[in-house]
């Protein structure tokens, strides 16, 4: 069950937001399309529904991709969404201008770095923790449910 355009180019938009905080190009958009259907999630097969799930709360942008992703890499770090971010990454760190976020390292004093990381860590804490609350529930009611919509 393929992605349609519609779907790809809306992932695409909201990943490379999520990813390197800036709007995506119709290159990045084509790269990611043509790569989708070669992961692994997908040769597999139809993937199972919370996974589809976590794609769709995912690609609801803002907070929800983030809280996504922090419970999708302690719960599914090999799953369907782990794999479209990686692969989003990989599309992104080759095309400008989201290669110069990624390849850049930040500047600052010392004391601007520990606070950096600081935030960093309590961001993630925080994701995850709104992801076990609020995607923990989810998880549970599809959990065995197969393949069915």
């Amino acid at each position: 069950m393929p992605e349609s355009p519609a779907v790809l180019a809306r992932e695409s938009a909201v990943f490379t937001r999520y990813l390197a905080g800036v709007s995506t190009t119709p290159y990045v958009t084509q790269a990611y399309a043509r790569c989708h259907p070669t992961m692994p999630a997908l040769a597999k097969g139809v993937p199972d529904r919370f996974d589809r799930f976590l794609v769709r709360v995912a690609t609801a942008g803002g907070p929800f991709t983030r809280i996504a992703d922090a419970y999708a890499r302690r719960v599914r770090p090999t799953g369907l969404l782990r794999q479209k971010l990686v692969l989003m990454c990989a599309v992104l760190e080759s095309s400008p201008p989201a290669h110069d976020y990624l390849n850049t390292a930040a500047a600052g004093s010392v004391a601007a770095t520990v606070v950096r990381i600081g935030l960093a860590g309590v961001t993630s804490v925080l994701a995850t923790l709104a992801g076990v609350l609020l995607l923990g529930p989810a998880h549970l009611a599809l959990r065995g449910k197969g393949v069915a919509a």
